[in-house]
């Protein structure tokens, strides 16, 4: 199974059921991250080691999975992803080691 299609999967079974209570609450339920987390997606956006190094339009292709699943879940996904990227760009090494692996598992 592909990232994508992981993500889809995820998106149908777990995020869309739930979308709209979630879209009303103050919260991300911990499950949905937990769920993320457990299928690899934190780590598309990451360079190896650290990430799978997807290729951009893979993780826009997650992106659109999730956001289809779960707006609010998806925004909170995608915040995380900003910092990933910029960790992959800084030239300061100490910070992406301390933090890309923390950010990518």
């Amino acid at each position: 199974m592909t990232i994508v299609e992981t993500a889809q999967k995820l998106a149908d079974d777990l995020l869309w059921p739930t979308a709209a209570s979630v879209d009303r609450a103050n919260t991300i339920p911990a499950s949905h991250l937990k769920a993320l987390a457990e299928a690899n997606l934190f780590s598309v956006a990451g360079k190896p080691p650290f990430g799978l190094g997807a290729q951009p339009v893979d993780a826009r292709r997650v992106h659109r999975q999730l956001g289809g699943g779960c707006a609010a879940t998806t925004f909170v996904y995608a915040q995380h992803h900003g910092l990933v990227g910029q960790l992959n760009h800084t030239e300061n090494q100490a910070l992406s080691d301390r933090w890309h692996s923390k950010l990518c598992n």
